[in-house]
């Protein structure tokens, strides 16, 4: 866990980033935030994985985050 949120209130960005032995088409990588934003506070690249805000934050509202992000590969199950 870290702290990211000052990174993103001042322009930043912060990408996540995730890995696939497979090749071609199966070792694509899609990015999605699966948890604690409710409000859709966030958006995230699906295929960059780079996480923005969407909207100014209420600190006043919710003063801290914890976002769970899923990295999913685009291979057929096996």
């Amino acid at each position: 866990m870290f702290e990211f949120i000052d990174v993103l209130l001042y322009g930043g960005r912060l990408q996540v980033s995730a890995t696939d032995i497979d090749e071609g088409m199966n070792s694509q990588i899609r990015f999605a935030i699966v948890a604690g934003d409710p409000n859709r506070d966030f958006t995230i690249g699906e295929d960059s994985g780079v996480i923005r805000l969407a909207k100014s934050l209420n600190y006043e509202r919710k003063r801290s985050y914890m976002l769970t992000v899923q990295a999913e590969d685009s291979g057929e199950k096996v």
